[in-house]
């Protein structure tokens, strides 16, 4: 009975611990027979084109048609745009399914739905990103370090901007961007707000005093939050005057879903992470600021109302640290190895119960389409549903596995354990036997 009673408490703990260090089993993957690179989901389709060796300066990786289209959860290619001789210049498409291809020479904006050419862009050496305008036929291009906006109907150009790179977010009229340096072409030294129909910046430094290091903007979302190097602040976007103050700066904040609300996403003391929210109109708190635990999180959206993806920063205990320190270079190679400097887990969420139900790989961020999520790599696409599917194999290994090993190990015993005394009695026995015969064991 006793046995029993210590087998069930081991696996009802096993099996609720798993739910936070078991990952989540993918539903289907699809696996191919050359290097892919992901370039976007359009219409709830993952398109995915043929990578080649790039060069060992190029920050991009060099793609050739033909582009494939993947449908899931049945993970079937759907279909084929273009061939091989076209490259694609920009390893990305827009949500709206426009992208840059290369062929004969001259840079084409296509339509990879339908395969259409819209437009022949001037000679350009690097495009370094694209974005399309909602609700109009236009395009945003980033040459080196010049914003350019096309007008794909017209086939000219509207404006360009010196100094910009990276545009991010519309929202209205207003494109959030970062300003560039005269370093390399990734190099950015700030952010800016620009005015969609000049391509003219809107002058926040008056209203800050100084540069923004960093713009959060939301689609059809009025207000702005504004970090610089002295504080945070939420602006209007129509006429960038501060509205209020955050009480925390420097951090990674986001807009909410609805557009009404800031978040902010933080681990507490229990490890579990919480969001904070104020809303945007007026700074009212929603919610208490939790105490900080050490290292950081945010959470991404899933695509599905009642789940939601977390990555989580954990750093490592300090009694490891102290070990590394003192211990002699193996030992302490092997915690480094063992037990890192800092944790990194991407986990599925519960919204509802705030429950962990998994863990995912967490250097691969999840493309989102309706029925779950796909993580990219380049050999294979997985798939995980949602609900996500549980790696019950594990866990019941984890869970059943120690206990039976331990009840094996003690009905052994017991069947053991009697051979054994039996046999060391009678060892004993002449043992006894001689001793009470010999001399000095007869009285007198």
């Amino acid at each position: 009975m006793r046995w029993i009673c210590i087998s069930l408490a081991w696996i009802a703990a096993a099996a609720w611990v798993s739910h936070d260090l078991v990952g989540i089993v993918p539903s289907h993957i699809v696996r191919f027979d050359s290097s892919r690179e992901l370039l976007g989901v359009v219409d709830d389709g993952i398109w995915v084109g043929r990578r080649t060796t790039p060069a060992a300066w190029e920050r991009f990786p060099t793609l050739r048609g033909p582009l494939e289209r993947y449908e899931f959860p049945s993970g079937r290619c759907t279909q084929l745009a273009f061939d091989g001789n076209d490259a694609v210049e920009f390893p990305q498409l827009t949500r709206d399914g426009l992208g840059l291809l290369r062929r004969d020479g001259a840079l084409h904006v296509v339509d990879v739905r339908t395969g259409e050419r819209l437009d022949t862009l001037p000679p350009v050496d690097r495009i370094l990103a694209i974005l399309s305008v909602p609700g109009r036929r236009q395009l945003l291009y980033n040459d080196d370090a010049i914003l350019r906006l096309r007008d794909l109907a017209e086939r000219r150009e509207v404006w360009s901007a010196n100094g910009y790179r990276y545009p991010k977010t519309i929202s209205g009229n207003v494109i959030s961007c970062r300003t560039a340096t005269n370093g390399p072409e990734y190099a950015t030294d700030g952010c800016a707000l620009l005015d969609l129909d000049s391509g003219r910046p809107m002058d926040l430094l008056n209203v800050l005093g100084e540069p923004p290091l960093d713009i959060v903007l939301a689609e059809d979302c009025p207000y702005a939050v504004v970090t610089t190097w002295k504080e945070t602040c939420v602006c209007s976007v129509e006429t960038g005057a501060v509205l209020w103050d955050v009480p925390v700066t420097r951090q990674p904040f986001r807009i909410g879903a609805d557009g009404d609300e800031l978040h902010l996403d933080q681990l507490d003391a229990s490890g579990s992470v919480q969001t904070v929210r104020w809303r945007l109109a007026d700074g009212r708190a929603l919610t208490d600021m939790p105490p900080q635990a050490p290292g950081h999180a945010f959470r991404r959206t899933s695509g599905h109302e009642d789940y939601i993806v977390e990555h989580v920063y954990r750093p490592r205990p300090r009694m490891p640290g102290w070990i590394e320190r003192v211990a002699p270079p193996l030992l302490a190679s092997m915690v480094e190895v063992w037990m890192p400097s800092q944790r990194t887990v991407q986990q599925i969420v519960d919204v509802r119960s705030n429950r962990v139900l998994g863990q995912i790989d967490p250097d691969v961020a999840p493309v989102h389409v309706s029925s779950g999520m796909v993580l990219a790599y380049s050999d294979r696409m997985e798939f995980y549903s949602l609900p996500p599917r549980r790696d019950w194999r594990t866990i019941a290994a984890w869970s059943c596995l120690p206990p039976l090993g331990a009840c094996v190990l003690g009905i052994g015993w017991r069947l053991v354990r009697p051979r054994w005394a039996l046999a060391r009695g009678r060892q004993r026995a002449p043992a006894a036997a001689d001793l009470a015969g010999s001399p000095a064991a007869l009285p007198g």
